[in-house]
């Protein structure tokens, strides 16, 4: 089974944050597009401080470019949002 994917941080310099895609956030950690959970996105947390949360495979942590890897934080716990006791 493979691992789940995990939530990281990424802090953007300002001309990446301006239009956070996959793409340009792949490019800027040295990475492939397609070593992010690209269902979940690049989902702003504050974009004002160019702070993104994404989704990537584990193993995936390790292939950031060194350069690249101080605006990296996590992983981080994704629980699943449910309901507590029965619906009413």
């Amino acid at each position: 089974m493979p691992d789940e994917d995990v939530m990281v941080t990424v802090r953007l310099p300002a001309n990446v944050a301006q239009d956070a895609t996959p793409t340009s956030v792949a490019t800027f950690l040295g990475i492939n597009t397609s070593d992010l959970n690209e269902a979940f996105g690049v989902v702003p947390i504050d974009k004002s401080k160019g702070v993104f949360s994404l989704m990537m495979s584990p193993a995936r942590l390790d292939n950031i470019s060194e350069e690249t890897k101080g605006f990296i934080e996590g992983p981080f716990a994704n629980p699943k949002i449910a309901p507590f006791g029965p619906l009413e």
